[in-house]
C-alpha cells in the first residue's frame, strides 16, 4: 500500500484519510500511510456524514482510502482509494523511512466545543513519548 500512494505522489507533509471500522485494512492502511512519509487522518463510518464531510474539506487530506460498501452506505461522493478492489500483484521494493520526530503523524478531531470540530495534529516525537509512558507504566516489554 506504501508504494502505491508513493506511486500516485503521495509523501511527507499529506494527510491520508481513512474511513474504515476497526479492521485489517484499518491497520494496513495506517502503517502503508506511515511508511509513505505521509500522515492519517482516521475517520469513524458510524460519524454523522457532515462531520465526515467537514473534516474531508478542512484538513486539506490529499486522498481518502476506504470500501466501495462504506461510501455507499453513507452516501458520501468523494473520491476515494476502493480498498475492495485494490490488488497487489505488482513487484516492489521496501521504501525507506523518511520522517523525524517533528513530522506529522496523524490527525484527530475533537468533538469542537466551538460547534466545528477542530483538528489536532500529533507529531511522531509525541507518540513516541506516549509509547515510552506505556512501556514504562505498564512494564510492556
Amino acid at each position: 500500500l506504501a508504494s502505491k500512494l508513493v506511486g500516485l505522489g503521495v509523501g511527507k507533509g499529506d494527510i491520508i484519510s481513512v474511513l474504515l471500522s476497526q479492521s485489517f485494512d484499518m491497520v494496513i492502511s495506517l502503517l502503508g500511510i506511515l511508511k509513505s512519509g505521509a500522515s492519517f487522518l482516521p475517520i469513524d463510518p458510524n460519524s454523522p456524514k457532515g462531520r465526515i464531510s467537514y473534516m474531508l474539506s478542512d484538513s486539506d487530506s490529499k486522498l481518502l482510502l476506504s470500501r466501495s460498501s462504506i461510501i455507499a452506505s453513507i452516501g458520501l461522493t468523494s473520491d476515494f482509494m476502493d480498498l475492495e478492489t485494490l490488488s497487489f500483484e505488482e513487484e516492489i521494493s521496501n521504501l525507506a523511512l523518511d520522517f523525524s520526530h517533528d513530522s506529522l503523524a496523524y490527525v484527530i478531531y475533537t468533538s469542537g466545543s466551538t460547534g466545528h470540530p477542530k483538528g489536532v495534529m500529533i507529531e511522531h516525537g509525541s507518540l513516541l513519548n506516549l509509547c515510552y509512558w506505556h512501556n514504562s507504566t505498564y512494564e510492556v516489554v
